[in-house]
This record gives structure tokens, sequence and C-alpha cells, in this order.
């Protein structure tokens, strides 16, 4: 008898080790119930009371997937997950964070700490199982994609795969039945029973917005009569009443009834109504102004390129208007930026109303008169754009009612303000062939319209550019004039007309350029003034001007006084009357003689704080004298209120005194109202023997001009003031007392 031979026993695989889950949560009675829920359905739970505990876990043991409570004392679940993600080989870990509410701001953070998914409480146990070994091949899933990028880069199907494993909710219809089948995903997101009434897909088209059911409808049918997939994205009404935002993709499948030849559908969605609200919060913060809801810089430049090239195929011009408010800064300086927010948005309202259907003929598709057509870059600039005008005169027109709107007073912050705006116009083709171009040059214009006088608008002409590439230039080179020694002060003499003696000067800024040469002071006094350089040089200038004088003074040299010009930008800073003090002190100059002078329009700006200021400097001990005076539009009864010394006559009504009847009246009534008010005047552009003796023979204190002598440098204006103290009459005198011809 053969024995027989054992048979060795037959290998079996190790079962599979059950994934583990780490329940993270202070609440005891929830950490037992997902225990005993996720056991059942598959799964070794370990538990661990608080934030802390579960980074301790950590440190040893790697789970599978993770449960967290958001609310715990000490370390929440934003910051643990958080903190988790943080740590080498945890980046990928599935986390399942539970939130307390379903709001989109609680969402947002967990997924922005690091968080896989969320799920709000009280907790579906019976579902928790299945949601976990969702996200266990989603992981999975994942993993597998980083480790074949290349291979799903070129594989759109492996990739359309790997997306429907994070789907929420899917449906069939079946032609046999007409029947919908929804998935316990889809009647949640649905908020219920698609099909309840077995009315077939118009049961489900029932639930979609009225806005997109037509489309979603033409989709369906689309699915099905050509066999395609077809996605779609739109909105749901649920039963509650609230809307959802869904993507939708839908494909055809074979009917399953005897001999059926129609095509089922099957389809799946998935909720981005949280995705979507976002994207949108991202676009508003990304293309329009947050304080007057108006397009912004980006939103308007992708939309202009877009007018420029359909003008371009269709022949057609447009136009773009740039619009700067007239001192607006002063607004936020007085009432603050709260009134300057507010003003900014009754402008933006008004500039709306500008733009007529008229106006804009087209708008692009899908475009309308408030998408783009106004814009806000910033600050208090403003952009029009006006496509398919007929004509130059269209943009002009609309400029005219912008200026007149803009007109009417506005209240703010209990005031009555009134701003004015500068406007510039460029039109395409000829003032330029792209976006960019096109804004330029309108900016450009919109500066000649601000130099030429405000409250106006100018279009843009070639000739701009090379002026504005000038004044760059002039502002870079005027940065370190200083510094390079370019800047000088020359003096022209004042003579008191009833002894015939030059006591005081006015001093004169002049500027030797190294690259422009001589640069006439109403040339780059403007440029400085709109840069703010004129509060550097200003200082400059003051402190300069005293030294000089001080130093005449010690070296026998009679200067008595120096007058010297404030700029309404100067005048301005908080801090001027603390510049002029400290200026006196370093230079030893008794203020007496320092003589500041003003221009009537700054008066006129802000009367005041001119009022003010000026009484803080006389009482330092300073002069004070109006510039300019007639050619402002301050009136007698504010003029009472600044305690000056002296009004200047300015030259425009001295340069045909004795031609112009209207100017010598002019200037009769000043020197009348100055002497019956105890003020000296003195008048400037003094240049012939006729004027000097009118203006002497109407009593008038002081002359300065071409006729007594032009300003000099400061070597030359010694030696001739020398040269009269010594009784030498200079050449080309005449019985007036001086007339200088250098």
């Amino acid at each position: 008898m053969i024995p027989a031979v054992p048979m060795p026993p037959q290998e079996r695989p190790d079962p599979a080790p059950l994934p583990r889950v780490l329940v993270v949560d202070d609440d005891g009675v929830i950490r037992m119930l997902a225990e005993a829920s996720l056991t059942n359905a598959g799964f070794r739970v370990d538990q661990v009371p608080d934030g802390l505990s579960a980074l301790d876990y950590l440190e040893g043991t790697r789970p599978d997937l993770m449960v967290l409570d958001v609310t715990m004392p000490g370390l929440d679940g934003f910051e643990t997950c958080a903190r988790v993600r943080a740590r080498p080989g945890l980046e990928t870990l599935p986390i399942l964070m539970v939130t307390g509410l379903d709001d989109v701001e609680s969402i947002e953070r967990a997924y922005a700490v690091g968080a896989t998914d969320f799920a709000t409480k009280p907790v579906n146990w019976a579902l928790l199982g299945h949601r976990l070994r969702y996200l266990l091949r989603a992981s999975d899933t994942l993993g597998k994609l980083e480790r074949a990028v290349d291979t799903i880069a070129r594989s759109r199907h492996m990739l359309d795969e790997a997306e429907r494993i994070a789907r929420l909710g899917s449906w069939e219809w079946d032609p046999a039945d007409g029947r919908v089948r929804c998935s316990a995903g889809l009647k949640a997101l649905w908020g219920g029973e698609p099909d309840e009434a077995g009315s077939g897909l118009e049961g489900l088209l029932a639930g979609v917005t009225a806005d997109d059911r037509p489309r979603v409808r033409e989709g369906l049918d689309q699915a099905r009569t050509r066999g395609e997939t077809v996605e779609l994205t739109h909105w749901i009404s649920r039963a509650d009443g609230s809307v959802r935002c869904v993507q939708h993709l839908v494909e055809s499948v074979a009917g399953t009834g005897d001999g059926c030849a129609a095509k089922g559908l099957r389809a799946t969605l998935q909720d981005i109504t949280d995705r979507r609200l976002a994207e949108e919060r991202i676009r508003r913060l990304a293309y329009f102004d947050g304080l007057t809801g108006l397009p912004n810089r980006e939103s308007f430049k992708e939309r202009l390129a877009r007018e420029v090239e359909r003008a371009r195929r269709t022949g057609r011009s447009l136009a773009t208007l740039f619009l700067d408010l007239d001192e607006f800064k002063r607004i936020n300086d007085t009432l603050g930026h709260a009134a300057g927010d507010q003003l900014l948005r009754q402008v933006a309202a008004r500039l709306q109303d500008s733009v007529r259907a008229g106006d804009v003929v087209s708008h692009g598709p899908g475009g309308s008169p408030d998408e783009g057509t106004v814009a806000r870059l910033g600050g208090d600039e403003f952009t029009l754009l006006l496509t398919d005008i007929a004509g130059r005169d269209a943009p002009g027109r609309v400029a005219e009612r912008i200026l007149a709107l803009l007109s009417r007073a506005v209240t703010v912050a209990g005031h009555e303000v009134v701003v004015s705006p500068s406007i510039g116009i460029a039109v395409f083709p000829g003032d330029g062939q792209d976006a960019q171009t096109l804004l330029e040059s309108a900016d450009t214009a919109m500066y000649f319209a601000k130099r030429a006088g405000k409250n106006l608008f100018r279009f843009y002409e070639p000739s701009m550019s090379a002026a504005a590439m000038r004044r760059l230039a002039m502002e870079n080179q005027l940065r370190a004039a200083i510094d390079r020694g370019e800047l000088a002060l020359h003096y022209q003499p004042q003579m008191d007309m009833a002894t015939g003696r030059v006591e005081s000067v006015e001093a004169l800024l002049r500027w030797s350029s190294a690259e422009f040469g001589q640069v006439p002071p109403a040339e780059f006094i403007p440029v400085a003034e709109e840069t703010r350089l004129i509060v550097p040089i200003g200082e400059w200038v003051l402190d300069s001007a005293c030294r000089q004088v001080k130093d005449w003074q010690e070296t026998g040299v009679p200067v008595k006084r120096v007058a010297v010009n404030i700029s309404p930008v100067q005048f301005m800073q908080p801090e001027f009357t603390d510049s002029v003090v400290r200026v006196l002190q370093a230079t030893g100059l008794e203020p007496a003689c320092l003589e500041l002078e003003i221009t009537e329009t700054l008066l006129a700006r802000d009367v005041e704080l001119a009022v003010r200021v000026l009484h803080q400097l006389k009482a330092l001990g300073v002069q004070l004298s109006i510039d300019d005076f007639g050619t402002g539009y301050s009136s007698l009864s504010q003029l009472k209120r600044f305690p000056v010394d002296r009004l200047k006559i300015d030259q425009s009504f001295v340069r045909d005194i004795t031609s112009d009847s209207d100017d010598a009246a002019i200037a009769m009534a000043v020197i009348g109202m100055a002497g019956s008010m105890e003020l000296m005047v003195v008048a400037e552009g003094v240049e012939t023997q006729e004027q000097f003796e009118f203006l002497k023979s109407r009593r008038c204190n002081e002359a300065q001009g071409f006729f007594l002598s032009r300003a000099l440098p400061s070597d030359q204006l010694a030696s001739l003031l020398a040269d009269l103290c010594r009784g030498v009459r200079p050449k080309g005198a005449s019985g007036a007392g001086i007339t200088l011809v250098r």
C-alpha cells in the first residue's frame, strides 16, 4: 500500500488591512458614535479628544484619513488642519472637516487650511463610511495622477475619469419608461426627488431656473439626437427656495427596452456654488472699483482693447475721454477722506448719466452702457468709452455735458461743493492705433486742459506728446537742480518813488539747466508746483534770499527788505509757518526785513486757511504783500481780513496805463483804496518814463521794472547799490532816478 503523500496546505493571501481613521472631537459621545459607525463600515478607528492630542498621535502613526471637528477648545479644527498640512508626509492625508454651519466662509476657510472635504452637523452616520471611502479613492486617484502627470496630460479621457470621482450626484433617463432615476447625492443636492410625479425629463427641467431652462433643454436634446457629451453650467431651484449652481455633464446611452433604438441619457452633477461665488467675488475685486462700483483700470483697458479691434475690423471710430477732478485734494484735506469718497460716488453717478444711448451706438457682445463705458482708474481719475461715434463732434458734446452736469453743486458732509473736471479726448484711429496709446493720448490731452485753466476739455494733438516728453525730462532735471547748483536768485530793485532811494529788492528764481539752457520761470515753476518739487525749492529760495540780505547788511549794502514769492503749494503746507521760523533763526535775519508775496488767487482759494496762516506769519514780525493784485477774486470784505502791508499792482494794468483809461482807472482805484486802508502800493512792470511819472503823480509808493533795472545777480546788484550810495549815476539814468540797461 502506497502511503498517501501529504498535500501542502493551500496558501491564502492575507486579508487587506482595514483602512485606519483618526477621529478628532472633544465630544465623547460624537467619538463613540463615529467609532461605532465607521467600525461597522469596515474601518479601524482611533480617536483623540483635541488638536494637540491629534498632533501627538501623528508623530508615530499615519492613518489613512482623518475626521476633524472644527469647534474644539485649545486648537480649533482650522489650526489643527493647518499644522497637520505643515508636517512632511502629511500634505496629502485625506481630511474630512466637520463644520457647524453650511456657510461659504467656513467652507472657504476649511479649504484654505488644506481640508480635503467638509461635512456639516448633525453628521449622517449612515453615509459617513461611504463618504470616507470616496475620499480614500479620490486620494488614491490623485496620487496616481501626480505620478502619471505626463500621461494624464496626453489623455483627456483619463483626466475626465479622475474628475468624476468628485461628483456629488447622478441621474439616468431611460426612454423605455420615461423615468428619471436619481442617486441619493442628487436628491440631496436637489432638495427632493426631481421625478417625484413620474414626469421624466420635464420634472428634471422644472428644477432648473427659468433663465437657464431653455439652454439646458437644448443641451439635453443635443446629447440625445447627436450622441454628443454636453457640459452645462447652470442654476437650479431647490425645494426650499434656495438656488445652487451646478456643473452638469450629460451623455447619451443605449435604451434598455426590447428593440428600443432610442438613446437614453446619463448625467453627473457637481455643486459648484461656493466656487462660483468665490470666482464672482474675485472677479469683482479684479475688475470693479470697490468705492463706486464702476469698472476699474484693468477692466476698462480690456474693454477698450476689444473695441479697438472691433473698430479696426468695421472701419468705425471710437473715442476715449480721460477725466481728472480739479482741486480734489483740497476736498480731502478740508472735509476729510470720507467726504472725498462720497463726492467720488456722486461724480461716478453723474458721469453715467452723461452717457446717453445716442452716444454709444454699440457695446459689443453682451455689453451695456454700464459695463465698461464709464470707469474709475483710481484716485479722482475717470475714463469714458464712446464706441461707433459719428464724427469728432460727438465726444465734444459728451464732454460739454459732463462739464455742465458736474458744475452743479453737490452736498457732501453737510457742505455744498462744486467740483470741476479737466477732460482729455483721444479718437481712434487718428490719436492711437491701440488701447494703450489711446489712453496715453487722452491722458496727455487732459494734462493740457488742466494747464490751460481747468474746467474744460481738449482734443489730443500730436504736438502735445513732444511737449509732454519735454515736461517729463524737465521734471527729471529739476529734481536734481539744487544739488547741481543750477538754481540761482536774481534780485530786482524796488524804488521808493517819494525819495528815489532803493532799499528793497524782490528775489526772483532762475534756472540754468545743463540740458535745456536758460529755462523761463513761467515754464519750470508750473512743473515744480504740479510735482510738489516747489516745496523743497521754495525752502531753498527762502533760505538763500535771507542769507544774502543778511550778508549785504553786514557788509554795508543798503538793503532793508527782500520780497520772496510764495507758491500756493508751499503756502498750503501745514508746516509752512514753522519753516519760516527755522529760516529766520538759521540766518539771523530780522523778521521785518523779510516780505512774503502771496497771490490774490491763492487767498481766494481758501479764505479761512489764508487768514489763519497770514496772522501766524504776521505774529512773527514778517511783512506781507498781495502779488498780482486785481487779477484774482478776493472781495474788499475779505481783503480787510488779511493782515497785509502792501498791494502789488499787476504789470498787466501798468503796461497801457498811459494809453488805456480802464487800466489807468484800475491803478488809481487800487492806489486810493490802499491809501484809505493804510497799505503801501508797489507797481510792477514799470518800463517807461511816462509810466513812472504817471504812477509817481498818483502817489504810488514803490515801483519796480525794466525802467529801473532788470533782475540782477547778487554781485551786480550790490555794485549798483554801492554806486548809488556814492552818488554815482549809473549808465542810462534819467531824471526819474535810475534807469539801467544791462
